[in-house]
């Protein structure tokens, strides 16, 4: 490169037919033309990507320097001298004034990979093993038995077993932990796959649980205060990997199945130093025809860097703009080093120093983007904030009492309470409990309805959620026609809609095949787009705040149920199923346009 460097000055110098010579001594580089001379305060740098470095010139005579470089792909420079490498490779910044030069040749290297050390806590392959580990603290009970096959660990209790649990002391592991496993369910009765515990003190401190996993009846469950699916099947006899990997500073856990994301989920306690360390391992059944095995089971901390996350309360916001022109983005931010946040947001909003208030003028949506990055990767949430005026929004009630809600309840089958929550509803009997809402006149063109919900207990066989039912009154102003019908229904939490014509219901799958199960205790926001225009429902999903977090998902679009619905005036929620229980805690209902429908 020095040769290089040499010839280019020399062709640079037969062109501009100037006697240039390279005068100075060390890292000074100072080059002489007809009209006087420019001094660099060094010839060479040497930087990483990302790095930035001064160079400072004097001219003499004195003048104004005219810095550039010949290959800005490789490292730029300002207006006062500042270079800034940008991807590896070489560049030759010049100081020009007048009619001399000056140069500094800049080598770029791409950074170091950050050192990422794992130590490993406990790892046992028990495939390669004749017995079980004695420090695992097997205990059965009845005919629980642990015992080593070809396969692995076999967890097995037969119809009149009790139980089978084995647990092992880790002594306060803290920071950034990786639980991995590779397991097989020969039976779809419930496997304790894996519980962490603070405490210490015997194999179940069940007061001290934060992190609950479990297969059952052909789903992957996490328990943050009843057991729930977290998105993710299995079936008999097919090997999982499994990897929980989760910041014990955040009191989060990511799950990981096959290599597949499923969720985001906190810690079953959270508080109080729940989050500090883990102590203890265990994992069993107590069901009877439980059936499983483990082929391995490895526990390793990160010891050094690792890459952020970004966790999200919250993903979408609704706000109108005659009552507040700001919301604040509800998120956390982990990774070794700490990384740095930078926010982007679409034209028309702005984001304050803080890197969480969002302000609006106008009516529209807007989306922001939070990127964390540090030296061993980044991740980045996006949120979407949707901005009304007043006159565009038909319902925007949080259903603190029925009044501020505007609603009347019907039905004797049943309770409904509003509170600080929300509005609870309970059926009691097949009779029947309802919120009712009419609207003094009906709307059409494209209407967008969110209402925000979770479900409080797993539904029974035969409990069901009418979730949101839109209505045509008739003449009377009775029920009428149905444009659509949202439900939850049967013991698996299922989201449904209301097919055309039959009235019957089928459940939303996700893009890979697979139905949408609702959580228990999560907070879910649906968002149903009408298009009276063309007969059409587009529906959206979120997860907000608990243990399955989600930014906005689209499930895909219906034609209406009743095709001959021009517009709607009447909103009912409710259920005539015993054993239903759900709080809904906001609905918004408000006109929309062609930007609120998309298809991905």
């Amino acid at each position: 490169m020095k040769k290089k460097l040499a010839i280019f000055g020399l062709i640079l110098s037969l062109l501009c037919f100037a006697a240039c010579s390279t005068g100075g001594s060390g890292d000074d580089n100072t080059n002489t033309g007809e009209t006087g001379t420019v001094t660099l305060n060094t010839a060479e740098l040497v930087l990483e990507e990302g790095e930035k470095a001064a160079l400072t010139a004097q001219a003499d005579p004195a003048g104004d320097i005219v810095w550039s470089s010949d290959n800005e792909a490789a490292a730029t420079v300002s207006d006062a001298g500042e270079v800034t490498a940008v991807k590896a490779g070489y560049a030759i910044i010049t100081a020009k004034c007048g009619g001399a030069a000056a140069y500094c040749e800049v080598t770029v290297s791409a950074p170091a990979e950050p050192a990422v050390v794992t130590e490993t806590i406990y790892e046992a392959n028990f495939k390669e093993m004749d017995e079980v580990p004695a420090d695992l603290n097997a205990e059965t009970q009845g005919d629980g038995a642990f015992t080593i096959t070809d396969e692995g660990l076999r967890v097995s209790i037969s119809s009149s077993g009790s139980s089978a649990f084995a647990y092992k002391q880790l002594e306060g592991t803290e920071g950034r932990i990786s639980v991995e496993m590779r397991i097989k369910a020969d039976a779809s009765a419930f496997a304790n796959a894996m519980f962490l515990y603070r405490g210490t003190e015997g194999k179940d401190p069940t007061q001290d649980g934060i992190l609950s996993f479990s297969m059952s009846g052909g789903n992957f469950q996490n328990n943050s205060g009843g057991w729930a699916s977290i998105g993710a099947r299995y079936t008999t006899r097919a090997w999982y990997d499994v990897r929980l990997v989760f910041d014990t500073g955040a009191g989060m856990y990511d799950a990981y199945i096959n290599g597949l994301k499923y969720a985001s989920i906190p810690f079953r306690n959270a508080g109080e130093g729940f989050e500090d360390s883990i102590d203890l391992m265990v994992f069993g059944s107590e069901s009877n025809g439980a059936d499983f095995t483990y082929e391995y089971i490895r526990v390793t901390k990160v010891t050094s860097a690792y890459a952020p996350a970004v966790y999200a309360n919250q993903t979408s916001y609704s706000v109108v703009l005659e009552q507040a022109k700001e919301v604040v983005l509800d998120y956390s931010v982990t990774g070794n080093p700490a990384p740095e946040i930078s926010v982007t947001a679409s034209t028309g909003a702005s984001v304050a120093d803080d890197n969480k208030t969002v302000s609006v003028s106008a009516a529209g949506s807007y989306t922001v983007t939070v990127t964390a990055t540090n030296a061993a990767g980044s991740a980045s949430k996006t949120f979407t904030v949707n901005a009304r005026a007043q006159s565009a929004v038909y319902l925007d009630t949080d259903f603190s009492s029925a009044s501020a809600a505007g609603v009347t309840t019907t039905g004797s089958g049943g309770t409904v309470s509003f509170g600080a929550d929300g509005a609870t509803v309970k059926a009691s009997s097949t009779s029947g409990i309802w919120i009712d809402k009419k609207f003094d006149a009906a709307f059409d063109g494209i209407v967008v309805f969110e209402i925000s919900f979770k479900e409080n207990v797993d539904n029974a066989a035969s409990a069901f959620t009418n979730l949101l039912f839109l209505y045509n009154s008739n003449a009377s102003g009775d029920l009428g026609s149905t444009a659509t019908g949202v439900a939850v229904r049967n013991a698996d939490n299922e989201l449904c809609w209301s097919e055309q014509s039959s009235g019957g219901w089928t459940a939303f799958q996700d893009a890979n095949g697979n139905r949408v199960l609702l959580n228990v205790g999560t907070t879910y926001t649906l968002k149903v787009v009408h298009d009276f225009d063309n007969k059409m429902s587009y529906f959206y999903l979120t997860g907000e705040g608990a243990n399955n977090t989600f930014s906005e998902t689209y499930l895909g679009s219906h034609t209406f149920r009743n095709s001959s619905v021009e517009n709607i005036d009447r909103i009912r929620i409710g259920s005539d199923k015993t054993g239903t229980d759900f709080t809904v805690s906001h609905l918004t209902v408000y006109q929309g346009d062609s930007s609120d429908i998309r298809t991905a």
